[in-house]
């Protein structure tokens, strides 16, 4: 029973935190397209942080493999433009 409270309370903070860090990305997206900045030049500084982030944490393979699912899916998805 501890052992559940404790995954269950691991998994809400993990949420909350979650909710903090795509609010604070979204909000820096949302500047920078504010100020005309290209889409193509934010996703670059997103990758950057994504790389320093990685390479900070310790989390390369895992963020790696984030960064292949979602080049597959942007690939695969139907353009409309």
């Amino acid at each position: 029973m501890a052992k559940k409270n404790t995954n269950q309370t691991i998994s809400d903070v993990r949420s909350a935190d979650l909710r903090v860090a795509e609010e604070a990305i979204a909000k820096g997206v949302r500047e920078s397209q504010e100020r005309w900045i290209e889409a193509g030049l934010i996703a670059e500084a997103l990758t950057a942080e994504l790389v320093k982030i990685a390479q900070n944490s310790g989390s390369e393979p895992q963020i790696a493999t984030f960064l292949r699912s979602v080049a597959a899916r942007l690939e695969s998805e139907y353009k409309v433009h």
